[in-house]
């Protein structure tokens, strides 16, 4: 995988996080859970615009706009995109798992390449999602009721 690739990878990534909780938050009738959704969606296209941003400065070659994988099982819970009336404890809790995924994955692919560059630059996505993490769980404290 070269540096190029690695970028639209992560960009596909974060764009289809973004499509997965715009889908979520349109099956919710919770306001909370909705606005959270919302909140995650922004967030993962402002990080997608980001990514593309820098790919732009630092990519040797152009940023290749096919892609050979489907993006849409990484940084999602497919199981949940069409569920219908969403609670705000089972949409944080969707989105925890979300970005977990996408946690492992970003660390997979940093461990097992031996490129710099590359490795730098997946264990930076890690690092980002892990953020992501703990802004959920910040949010499943304010709106979830306790065990």
């Amino acid at each position: 995988m070269d540096l190029a690739l690695a970028i639209q990878n992560a960009i596909e990534t974060e764009k289809s996080a973004a499509r997965f909780y715009k889908r979520l938050a349109l099956h919710t009738s919770n306001a909370d859970a909705r606005s959270a959704l919302e909140n995650l969606s922004a967030e993962e296209e402002t990080h997608a615009k980001a990514l593309e941003d820098w790919g732009r400065q630092i990519a040797s070659e152009p940023v290749p706009w096919q892609y050979p994988t489907s993006f849409e099982l990484i940084e999602s819970a497919p199981g949940w995109s069409e569920a219908e009336n969403v609670t705000v404890e089972e949409a944080l809790h969707i989105a925890l798992e979300a970005e977990t995924q996408a946690t492992l994955y970003y660390d997979a692919i940093a461990e097992s390449i031996n490129q710099r560059p590359l490795t730098e630059f997946f264990n930076t996505m890690a690092k980002t999602e892990e953020t992501h993490i703990v802004a959920v769980q910040r949010m499943i404290k304010k709106y979830c009721s306790p065990p």
